[in-house]
């Protein structure tokens, strides 16, 4: 075959191959070290040549198709030619941005700082808390009550138990503690501890076998006997006591 009818190869390994014209700017593999060849020009060149490996090399390539590789034009990486989509960045050839990031799940979305949860709050009803502060406080009224007819002595520390009644009854109720339920069971215990002492007088009286009214008792004496001090002391304390345990006070 005349020089006409080939062209000149040199690897860069140094090995100088020929192949025919219609191999021109095709791609194969040197047969000697492996790498990759263009097939250049005719050079009319008179070297020595490997013909034969040169012959496969012509083959090798026209049976293996070239990939050409382009540059994802947001991230610079490389990727497929027909590609669409970067595997790297998300950058879409086609509209030309990237795909928006997924939004976080509630596994990992982050956590927002608000108003700190007061888990002791109320969530049952105030009126149920009401008949039950109220129920309570009678319940314990009827206790001094009756102490006071077994001893025939006004027991006032029992008043205590008066304000501790009504605020159980308002916390269970109202299911938790709160300010206005404290209120409430301080102003029921108030009224029981009243009508409380106004029934021990009654019993006082007619285990003495007095007929007189309470109406017609020294209005000096009655009054020390509602409000002495040692007695509005008691009523501070069962007032405490019962707001205390209906705002949970007393849990902190």
């Amino acid at each position: 075959m005349s020089d006409v009818e080939t062209i000149s190869v040199v690897c860069p390994c140094g090995k100088r191959l020929k192949a025919p014209v219609s191999a021109a700017g095709k791609k194969g593999r040197c047969p000697a070290c492996g790498s990759s060849v263009v097939l250049s020009a005719p050079d009319g060149g008179d070297e020595e040549d490997d013909f034969g490996a040169m012959q496969d090399l012509v083959q090798q390539a026209a049976a293996t198709p070239t990939v050409s590789v382009v540059v994802c034009p947001q991230c610079r990486k490389g990727m497929d030619e027909k590609a669409v989509l970067c595997v790297n960045c998300g950058y879409n050839t086609l509209t030309g941005k990237a795909i928006a990031a997924a939004a976080p799940t509630k596994a990992t979305a982050p956590v927002k700082r608000g108003k700190q949860i007061d888990h002791m709050a109320p969530d049952g009803s105030l009126m149920l808390g009401i008949v039950l502060s109220a129920v309570f406080a009678l319940a314990a009224s009827i206790v001094w009550i009756v102490v006071a007819w077994l001893t025939g002595f006004a027991i006032a520390y029992i008043a205590i138990l008066i304000g501790c009644a009504a605020g159980i009854g308002m916390q269970i109720g109202h299911r938790g503690y709160s300010r206005a339920g404290g209120i409430i069971a301080s102003g029921m215990t108030i009224l029981a501890i009243f009508a409380a002492k106004v029934a021990v007088l009654e019993i006082i009286l007619a285990r003495k076998g007095s007929h007189v009214s309470l109406f017609d008792l020294d209005p000096a004496k009655l009054g020390y006997y509602f409000f002495s001090p040692i007695g509005l002391i008691i009523i501070v304390v069962g007032v405490g006591a019962a707001f205390r345990t209906a705002n949970g006070s007393s849990s902190n």
